[in-house]
C-alpha cells in the first residue's frame, strides 16, 4: 500500500556545486554527459555515453571527487534503462571512496537510498538513511525524513516510521499530500484518532477540492463522536458539490437530523431530486418524508408519503397516508388510498384500521349506507371492534335526533 502511496522523485544531481574542485576538462566532460542524459538519448547514444563514462573513470583513477561524480553520472545513465542493480553498484563504489567531502557523501547516499527504495529493499534503505542522519554535520532534511518513514511504512512498521514523517511535515512550509496521508494513516493505525483527525484537517485545508478528504474528515468526527462537527463538515461538502451518491445523502440526512436540522435534510434532498442529481429510490424518498415530518412541514410530508406509497405499494405507508389524509379531512383522497390498499395483502389489524377509516370517510361525505357497511366489517375484527361500535352508535344517534 505505502509503496504506491509514497512516490520517490529521484534527485537530479548536478556537478555545478563542485565546479571549483574539478579540472575544467573533467567538469566540462561530465556536464556535457549529464546534459545528454537529461535529453533522454536513444539506445545507440546511450551505448556511446556508457563508453565515454568508462573511459573517463579510467582517466580519473586517484581523483576521488572526479571518480565519484563520474560513477554517479553513470548510475543516472543506468536509470534510463531501469537497471537499478547496476546503478546501485556504481553508487556503492562511489560511496566507498576515501577523501570525499561530507556534502558529496550526502548526495551519493541520498541517491543510493532512493534507488534502493525503488527496488523494494526497504531494510537497506533504512540502513543507508541512518548513516546519513548519523553524520555529525547532518542538517535536518524533509526529503530524508520522508523517505525513512516510507521505508518503515513499507515494512508495516508504522510506530518507527511515524515520527519521521511528522518531522518531514514540520520542516515543510507546504507539506506534500502523500506525507499528510502517511501521517494520518500512521496515527490511525495507532488508534490515536485525535491526531489522525489533526492531519485529516490539514489535508482538507491544503487540498480543499478533493472530495475524499471531506468524507474522511466527516468519518473521523463521527468516530470520536463529534457529531455537530461531523454534520457541519458534511453540510459543507454538500455545498461544495461533493455529496452525489445516495449513501452520501443518507449520511448527510442522518447527521443533520441528529442536530435537529431536519428541514435542511429535506431541502437538500428535494434540490437533488429536482436537479436530477439523486435518484428517487425508496431509501432516499423515505428519508425525505421522515425529514419533512420532523420539520413539521406536513403538506410536504404527506406528498412525499403519497409518492412512496404509489411507487412501492408498502402497506404501512398506505395506512399512515390514509391516517394523515383523514386527520386533514381529505375524505375523497383517503378513500382512493383505501381502494389501493384493498388490493394488497393485509393483516387483520391493518384491515380493521382501514375499514374504520373508510367508514368515517364515507360518513363525512354523506354516504351513510357505505359507512355502515365498512364499519360493520371493522366491528368484526377485534382490534377495531370497539371504535367501530362507537362510530356506529354515534351515527345512529345523529340520525335519530
Amino acid at each position: 500500500m505505502f509503496r504506491v502511496l509514497f512516490c520517490v522523485t529521484l534527485m537530479v544531481f548536478s556537478i555545478i556545486s563542485h565546479a571549483a574542485l574539478l579540472s575544467p576538462r573533467t567538469y566540462n566532460k561530465l556536464n556535457d554527459i549529464q546534459l545528454s542524459i537529461n535529453e533522454q538519448p536513444s539506445i545507440e547514444a546511450r551505448v556511446e555515453i556508457d563508453e565515454q563514462l568508462i573511459e573517463l573513470a579510467e582517466d580519473l583513477q586517484g581523483n576521488a571527487l572526479g571518480l565519484a561524480l563520474t560513477w554517479q553520472t553513470h548510475a543516472q545513465l543506468m536509470l534510463l534503462d531501469e537497471d537499478y542493480s547496476k546503478a546501485n553498484r556504481y553508487l556503492s563504489k562511489a560511496i566507498a571512496l576515501d577523501g570525499l567531502d561530507s556534502s558529496t557523501v550526502f548526495q551519493l547516499r541520498s541517491f543510493y537510498a532512493q534507488i534502493l527504495f525503488i527496488e523494494d529493499r526497504y531494510v537497506k534503505v533504512i540502513e543507508v538513511l541512518k548513516q546519513i542522519m548519523g553524520a555529525t554535520d547532518f542538517k535536518e532534511s524533509a526529503a530524508i525524513y520522508s523517505l525513512t518513514a516510507a521505508a518503515f511504512y513499507s515494512l508495516n512498521n508504522f510506530n518507527e516510521g511515524l515520527p519521521f514523517i511528522v518531522k518531514a511535515i514540520e520542516l515543510s512550509s507546504k507539506p506534500k499530500e502523500a506525507w499528510l496521508q502517511m501521517a494520518f494513516s500512521g496515527f490511525y493505525q495507532q488508534k490515536n484518532l485525535s491526531k489522525a483527525l489533526f492531519y485529516t484537517n490539514k489535508l482538507v485545508l491544503n487540498f480543499p477540492d478533493k472530495k475524499d478528504y471531506w468524507q474522511q474528515k466527516t468519518g473521523m468526527h463521527q468516530l470520536i463522536e463529534e457529531f455537530p462537527d461531523a454534520a457541519s463538515t458534511k453540510e459543507l461538502s454538500f455545498k461544495k458539490g461533493f455529496v452525489v451518491k445516495e449513501s452520501d445523502y443518507i449520511n448527510l440526512g442522518q447527521l443533520l437530523a441528529s442536530q435537529g436540522n431536519a428541514y435542511k435534510v429535506a431541502q437538500a434532498l428535494q434540490e437533488a431530486f429536482d436537479e436530477g442529481g439523486l435518484e428517487q429510490t425508496e431509501k432516499s424518498l423515505r428519508l425525505m418524508q421522515q425529514a419533512w415530518t420532523q420539520a413539521k412541514e406536513m403538506d410536504k410530508a404527506v406528498a412525499s408519503l403519497q409518492v412512496l406509497f404509489d411507487r412501492f405499494n408498502k402497506t404501512n405507508d398506505g395506512v399512515r397516508l390514509m391516517k394523515f389524509l383523514v386527520d386533514d379531512e381529505q375524505w375523497q383522497s383517503a378513500l382512493k388510498v383505501s381502494e389501493q390498499l384493498s388490493t394488497l395483502k393485509l393483516k387483520d389489524k391493518q384491515r380493521g384500521e382501514i375499514l374504520l377509516l373508510t367508514g368515517i370517510c364515507h360518513y363525512r361525505i354523506g354516504q351513510t349506507r357505505d359507512a355502515f357497511k365498512a364499519l360493520s366489517k371493522a366491528m368484526a375484527i377485534d382490534s377495531s371492534s370497539s371504535q367501530a361500535k362507537g362510530w356506529i352508535s354515534y351515527i345512529k344517534q345523529l340520525q335519530e335526533s
